[in-house]
């Protein structure tokens, strides 16, 4: 027969009696009962899943006892809850460490608890039969490594234990000072008042004077040579605050780290052009396309954050010059003021529309020539230049055809004429004009 609802297992026959005949099919009956219920249990070394859910021993409704002292309410389950905490420090006891164990407990009181471990036992390595302060609505996973050590996973506010002072070290509220043990400091933090601890002042409605933060450190690193070309996965940053300090090329390339929320790096670019910063594969930067670089300007400094797994947003590092902007956009009309667009060393200004986009100029005069020189107009390469109105639509042309002697058509659009007023005799009529020809 199977196990009963409490576990208990029995044969499935009754027990055979002194000089009696034993019947093979009874006997048989229990071997294999006993047989099946070997199958169905679990093997020390793992090897066979539990198929159902593990019931653990549970106590609920406990209260911590009065007092911080150890021996007091020992746990004798895996699961305990502290429903009544009167006082802060009130007591449980964990059983004697053994390897592998595992006790859960919930602190539903009122007030942080203190727990003990066994005589002679430690938690989260700190002193030997030193409290553990649970704080109220807090619970704490406590498991053994080896027979004297329990530690926890999860927990209070402060986690050192109770009895441990606080190195004689004072909060001064405006010349009312503080001192207790770290479970009467927690309890004093969690409600906002030290009068309990020797002072006459509430948190909330004091300012701290002059105090002392303990400036974190990051890992740096300094005198980084950006990698030449512009490649993502080049220059792989793996500190928290990086130095460019050799950018030979405009757009040599860094790599941030994966993006994960919160993440935070720093990078100075103390090299001579602007290097190419990419996120790494399938990130983004200031919400632009996935994969792609930002430019960090020679000279400037910049700050990139994750939002979230796949984010970077960044602060400070703006660029001063085009140059340092490997791609830039307009984000608005472009205002020359009093200056020209010009170029250096003799080059060519091109303007160059991406595909069929044209060149258009919203004005009505175009002038040629710097007023030194004389006018020029052609076409680029060896290609006719055309003349034309609207875009080339319903009007007539004119075409310098290309190459030596290449000639010059004057096409009207449909019915109209060439009309040249200057070049006509002014003293014949106007319907017998003729065009003067010279050889």
């Amino acid at each position: 027969m199977a196990r009963n609802g409490s576990g208990t297992y029995s044969l499935p026959e009754d027990a055979f009696v002194f000089d009696t005949v034993i019947e093979e099919t009874k006997v048989n009956s229990n071997f294999s009962d006993i047989a099946t219920e070997i199958t169905n249990s679990i093997d020390k070394d793992g090897q066979t899943p539990i198929t159902g859910i593990l019931q653990h021993s549970v106590a609920v409704g406990q209260t911590a006892n009065t007092g911080s002292v150890q021996g007091n309410n020992p746990i004798t389950t895996e699961f305990y809850e502290i429903s009544v905490c009167a006082n802060a420090g009130d007591a449980v006891t964990l059983p004697t460490a053994k390897a592998g164990q595992l006790v859960i407990i919930v602190n539903n009181g009122a007030n942080s608890a203190d727990v003990f471990p066994a005589s002679g036992d430690k938690i989260d390595g700190g002193s030997t039969n030193a409290a553990f302060a649970l704080a109220a609505g807090a619970n704490a996973l406590f498991i053994c490594q080896d027979a004297t050590d329990w530690d926890t996973l999860g927990g209070g506010f402060f986690t050192p234990s109770s009895t441990t002072t606080l190195s004689n070290k004072t909060i001064d509220l405006d010349a009312n000072t503080v001192t207790g043990t770290l479970a009467e400091f927690n309890t004093a933090l969690q409600s906002e008042s030290f009068a309990s601890l020797g002072g006459s002042e509430t948190l909330v409605s004091k300012t701290l004077t002059a105090p002392v933060l303990n400036d974190p450190t990051f890992d740096v690193s300094v005198g980084v040579t950006a990698h030449t070309g512009s490649s993502q996965g080049d220059g792989a940053i793996t500190a928290t605050f990086v130095e460019i300090a050799t950018c030979a090329n405009a757009g040599d390339a860094v790599t941030l780290p994966g993006a994960a929320a919160g993440k935070l790096v720093f990078i100075a670019n103390n090299g001579a052009n602007s290097a190419d910063v990419f996120p790494a594969s399938g990130d983004k930067i200031d919400g632009g396309s996935a994969n792609a670089a930002v430019a960090l300007a020679a000279g400037d400094n910049r700050i990139y954050i994750c939002q979230d797994g796949t984010d970077w947003d960044t602060i400070g590092g703006d660029a001063t010059e085009l140059s340092e902007d490997s791609s830039p956009v307009l984000g608005a009309d472009l205002d020359v003021a009093s200056y020209d667009i010009t170029s250096s060393s003799n080059a060519d200004v091109d303007i160059n529309p991406h595909g069929t986009g044209n060149v258009v100029l919203k004005t009505d005069l175009v002038s040629v020539g710097g007023g030194s020189e004389v006018g020029h107009v052609s076409s680029n390469s060896t290609q006719d230049l055309k003349l034309s109105t609207n875009s080339g639509t319903t009007t007539g042309t004119i075409i310098i055809t290309d190459g030596a002697n290449g000639a010059i058509t004057i096409t009207p659009n449909g019915t109209g004429i060439i009309d040249l007023p200057s070049s006509m005799n002014p003293t014949l009529t106007s319907t017998g004009k003729a065009l003067v020809l010279g050889f």
